[in-house]
């Protein structure tokens, strides 16, 4: 099946079709907004594994899944890289007044619907909308989105959160200091050189509302840094 005939089937039509009414019939009236959210989760998780059982990993999916990867990693390793930079550049005024700083980098796929994914509809669109939280964000799991990389410098030492140290890159991507492969429940050997990273792995595996078929043609994210910088005043 082509990704067209897949996201015409009927059951996928129904699914987005009720999440699309459910989002709508919600606006604006508050006691509706608990009880639709719940549902419109629930139906993004049946969503979800009804169009992940309908894909099977090919070459040329492959090489779209590679990009996607290397996209997503070259981003993080970019928020990463600026928001250590920018602590660092607080750190002369944090010496001087005693404070403490923390940072928090997060990475959302991109707002904008994929110009180059081969379904361009109206529903697909507004379905990626309700997916990636323009209208609310659905699911608890992606407020920090798909990946938090959390900075902390407090007495003349950087750190990785509560941590005693700085993560390394490769641990901020793979959870290990080696360049790891978190390519489960894919096909070992299509996949055995690609160095799929963690946030991957977590933003499909765990989240479980986002189908191999909306991440393939990702390429562009939306990049939040935040910086405090607490102190006390002098008496």
């Amino acid at each position: 099946m082509t990704v067209q005939e897949i996201f015409d089937n009927p059951a996928i039509k129904e699914i987005e079709e009720k999440m699309l009414f459910l989002q709508t019939d919600a606006d604006g009236r508050f006691w509706l907004s608990m009880q639709n959210c719940n549902s419109i989760l629930q139906l993004m998780e049946v969503r979800k594994r009804l169009l992940d059982s309908m894909f099977v990993l090919d070459e040329h999916y492959n090489k779209l899944l590679y990009e996607f990867n290397d996209a997503l990693k070259a981003n993080l390793i970019d928020m990463r890289t600026r928001e250590i930079e920018m602590v660092k550049t607080l750190i002369p005024f944090a010496e001087k007044d005693g404070c403490m700083i923390e940072a928090n980098g997060k990475c959302f796929l991109g707002y904008d619907y994929s110009p180059i994914h081969p379904v361009q509809t109206e529903r697909a669109k507004k379905v990626w909308n309700l997916l990636n939280g323009t209208y609310e964000n659905y699911q608890p799991m992606y407020d920090d989105g798909v990946a938090l990389c959390y900075l902390r410098w407090e007495n003349g030492k950087l750190t990785s959160g509560a941590g005693e140290y700085l993560d390394s890159e490769n641990e901020f991507l793979y959870l290990s200091e080696k360049s790891d492969n978190w390519n489960e429940c894919l096909d070992k050997d299509l996949t055995a050189d690609m160095h799929i990273i963690y946030p991957f792995h977590n933003l499909w595996s765990h989240m479980e509302i986002f189908s191999i078929f909306d991440l393939l043609w990702v390429r562009k994210f939306n990049i939040e840094l935040n910086v405090e910088c607490d102190y006390c005043s002098p008496t």
